[in-house]
């Protein structure tokens, strides 16, 4: 019983991102598809034909280059202009809101909700 209360509040305390769902692959093309997606940080991805995209960053140039997702929901992209691939991944929390998570980077584990 006294697992289950620590449990329960170490739940409690990490709140809804420990409900977090990674996204498919088949779920984040249809929203990377929808061409443009504002993130609550700023940001701005606008996907291109032929797999290709912008984001830009608050005032900064940002990256544009190619993109290719992964049936199991990651996303690699190559900036084409820094000559370096990033990772990234889509969740949804229990708001249903999703999310871009970074596993390369200096953001790695980072999570921006989008608008």
């Amino acid at each position: 019983m006294k697992h289950l209360s620590i449990v329960s509040l170490v739940l409690t305390m990490l709140g809804g991102s420990v409900l977090a769902e990674k996204m498919p692959g088949s779920e984040v093309a249809g929203l990377m598809g929808q061409g443009k997606i504002e993130f609550q940080a700023g940001s701005v991805w606008t996907t291109l034909p032929g797999n290709r995209y912008t984001f830009t960053h608050g005032g900064s140039a940002g990256e544009a280059g190619t993109f290719k997702i992964f049936s199991n929901g990651n996303v690699h992209i190559l900036d084409e202009a820094k000559g370096r691939t990033i990772k990234f991944y889509f969740d949804k929390d229990d708001s249903g809101v999703p999310a871009l998570i970074y596993t390369t980077g200096s953001g790695a584990g980072k999570r921006y909700p989008i608008k």
